[in-house]
């Protein structure tokens, strides 16, 4: 999570650290830090948002979209987490969520993405902390439900 929340507010590239890990090859840790960089996703918005995302790897499910950017009635929707072959959403909702105005956005940016064909997941806070294998497992289902084949 830190990994992903530096990358996407400080812009990091990732080849740079890729780089800096080679100058500094027998640095204490530094044989993990490749893996951390495979699995790091500087799009990610917010650390509930890779906490689904290693929720998914780590129970073998494939690795969806981050900040999938969807157009419905001409403007752009944005995704936390997609995978876009089946139209299936992931999406994190937040304390903001529950926020009136923001709820009735949030209901109506789902109707219009219902309107194409599009199913959203939505997880908050409980679920992502204390039940991450409860979310693959509702993802794996519908994946399965919907016959998606990794690429």
């Amino acid at each position: 999570m830190a990994v992903d929340a530096i990358a996407f507010a400080c812009k990091i590239d990732l080849a740079d650290v890729r780089r800096l890990r080679m100058l500094h090859w027998g640095a204490r840790g530094a044989g993990h830090i490749g893996r951390v960089l495979d699995l790091c996703d500087a799009r990610a918005e917010s650390p509930m948002e890779t906490r689904i995302r290693m929720a998914l790897h780590e129970h073998g499910l494939p690795t969806p979209h981050v900040q999938f950017d969807v157009e419905t009635d001409g403007r752009i929707r944005r995704l936390d987490l997609a995978y876009p072959a089946v139209k299936l959403a992931i999406e994190y909702d937040g304390e903001a969520h529950r926020e009136q105005d923001r709820a009735h956005k949030d209901l109506l940016r789902e109707a219009a993405l219902v309107r194409l064909g599009w199913t959203i997941l939505r997880f908050d806070a409980s679920t992502v902390c204390r039940h991450p294998a409860r979310i693959a497992r509702v993802v794996e289902h519908e994946l399965r439900r919907r016959g998606y084949v990794a690429a």
